[in-house]
């Protein structure tokens, strides 16, 4: 592997696991799409912030069993290609991650499954058997570059040494950050228009090209 890159980031929803949005997987499975809708249109019309929004959605589950949330999260279906993308690229040498405004559950479930080690996204608080309705925020839709930003301190990585990997607009900011950003089936237009690569296929594994090709260009 040539130096240039040397960590693989990825969003989950849309881009590892199949589903466009954990939070909606979840809502789906206890039956909570319709007041979910509601907290989100009012989000994206400015009248809550995205605290607020994982806040409420959060308490439309208290009193759910935790069981049944960690086996809806471990049939969480991932995306074509995942499999072989996550095994080609650490095969390669590269690390990778995941950086999820997403939920642990399944953040973790699909880690497990491919493995990778390191995961940041957003964790539901439960009492041992049923979920509290609180979640504890790390990852939102606007400070993924701040979470990379720790990360590579830790790692004594730069910037430029990074891929980041994903489809909506909670990506830009770290896509404005990266060496090598990747909308993969962005879900608009803004988030394309940020990325170096825009990539629209069913199959994750496209994106290995532009990853591999492009270190194979520099060197």
């Amino acid at each position: 592997m040539n130096s240039h890159f040397r960590l693989v980031v990825f969003d989950l929803d849309g881009t590892l696991a199949r589903p466009r949005s954990g939070w909606m997987y979840f809502h789906s499975l206890l039956g909570t799409e319709g007041i979910s809708k509601k907290n989100e249109n009012l989000f994206f019309s400015g009248k809550i912030s995205w605290q607020e929004w994982a806040e409420r959605d959060a308490r439309l589950w208290a009193g759910a069993s935790l069981k049944k949330i960690l086996r809806a999260a471990k049939r969480c279906p991932l995306n074509p290609g995942a499999k072989q993308t996550v095994k080609t690229l650490q095969k390669t040498g590269y690390e990778v991650i995941i950086i999820s405004a997403g939920l642990q559950p399944i953040a973790r479930a699909v880690a497990d499954r491919l493995g990778i080690s390191k995961v940041f996204a957003n964790e539901l608080i439960d009492d041992g058997e049923a979920l509290t309705g609180e979640v504890k925020t790390y990852v939102s839709a606007s400070n993924k570059h701040e979470i990379l930003r720790e990360f590579l301190e830790e790692t004594k990585l730069e910037p430029h040494q990074v891929v980041a990997v994903g489809d909506d607009f909670s990506m830009i900011p770290l896509f404005r950050e990266v060496g090598l950003s990747i909308a993969f089936n962005p879900m608009d237009s803004s988030v394309g228009e940020v990325a170096k690569v825009v990539v629209r296929d069913r199959n994750l594994s496209s994106i290995l090209p532009h990853i591999l090709g492009h270190n194979n260009r520099e060197a």
